[in-house]
C-alpha cells in the first residue's frame, strides 16, 4: 500500500534533519516534555536540559549505502514535478500550489525521470482548468512509473510550489533484516567514536542512532557488546530509536538502550 505524501520535499539541511531526530527521540523518550533545547552546536550536535542536568546529544542515522542516492532521486523527482506545476501556474497568473501524491519506487538513473515533467505538463494542460482560480484543485490523477500525483491545489499565498512526498516503501517496512541493522549501528557508532578528540565532554554525552526502519524486533547481545567496546566510555548512553510507521502509530517506538554507563 502506498503511503500518503506527508512531509515537504524541498531540500532539508543536515541541521534540520538532526533537529527532527532530536524532537522525535525526546517525544518518545520523555512524552511529558521534561527537556529543553539549550544550544545547537557541533560535536555534540545539541546541549539539552534534562532531569535537572545538562546533557550533550549527538544524533546520527543508520542508513543504507544507497540512502544518499535515494534521497537525491526523490529530490530530483520532486523538482521535476514542482517545475511542471510552476510553468502551468504561470499560464494562469498563479503564484503557489500544493502538490500531493506518493512514490512507490525509484528509477535507477536520474536521466530516467527527464520525461516526467513534459508528460505532467501535458496532463495539466488537459485536466488543469481548476488552476485558473486560486484555491481550486485539480483532482485528475497523474500516474508515472514510480508513483502518482493525486491532486494539485492552487494556493497563491504560499508564493511557491510545495511538493509533498511519502516515505519510500523500503523505509517504512516492518520486515527488515536485523543483521543488516546491527551492522549499520556498529558502523554509526564507530564513525562517531573516531571523532572523540573533537567532542566537548564538559557534560555527559548521549548518542542517538536513528533506525530508518520501523519496529525492528531485536538487537542481538553480540551487537550490543561490540557497540559497548567501540564506545570506550565516550558516550554515557547510546540509544537506538526506531522510526515511527506514521503519525498515528498504534505502537510508537520506545528508544532502545544499547549502552548505559551509569552517568
Amino acid at each position: 500500500m502506498l503511503q500518503p505524501l506527508m512531509v515537504p520535499v524541498p531540500d532539508v539541511s543536515k541541521r534540520e534533519r538532526e533537529r527532527a531526530v532530536l524532537r522525535d527521540f525526546f517525544g518518545d523518550f520523555d512524552p511529558d516534555g521534561g527537556w529543553t533545547l539549550i544550544e545547537e552546536r557541533d560535536r555534540p550536535d545539541f546541549f539539552v536540559g534534562y532531569a535537572g542536568s545538562r546533557v550533550g546529544i549527538e544524533v546520527t542515522e543508520a542508513l543504507e549505502p544507497e540512502s544518499g542516492r535515494q534521497r537525491a532521486l526523490e529530490r530530483a523527482i520532486a523538482t521535476v514535478i514542482r517545475e511542471a506545476v510552476r510553468r502551468a501556474l504561470l499560464l494562469h497568473g498563479g503564484k503557489g500550489a500544493i502538490v500531493d501524491g506518493a512514490l512507490h519506487a525509484l528509477p535507477k538513473r536520474r536521466s530516467d525521470i527527464a520525461d516526467i515533467g513534459r508528460r505532467f505538463e501535458e496532463h495539466l494542460a488537459r485536466h488543469g482548468a481548476a488552476l485558473a482560480r486560486d484555491g481550486r484543485t485539480v483532482h485528475a490523477e497523474f500516474r508515472f512509473e514510480w508513483g502518482y500525483i493525486s491532486h494539485v491545489q492552487r494556493t497563491d499565498w504560499l508564493g511557491e510550489v510545495n511538493v509533498y512526498a511519502g516515505f519510500m516503501h523500503s523505509t517504512t517496512s516492518t520486515a527488515r533484516d536485523p543483521s543488516w541493522l546491527q551492522d549499520a549501528i556498529v558502523e554509526a557508532v564507530r564513525e562517531k567514536v573516531a571523532k572523540v578528540p573533537e567532542y566537548d565532554r564538559t557534560y555527559p554525552l548521549w548518542l542517538v542512532v536513528r533506525n530508518p526502519y520501523s519496529h525492528v524486533p531485536y538487537i542481538v547481545p553480540e551487537a550490543q557488546g561490540i557497540v559497548s567496546t567501540l564506545n570506550a566510555g565516550l558516550f554515557s548512553r547510546i540509544y537506538l530509536h526506531d522510526r515511527k510507521m506514521n503519525t498515528v502509530d498504534a505502537s510508537p517506538p520506545r528508544p532502545r538502550v544499547l549502552v548505559v554507563l551509569g552517568d
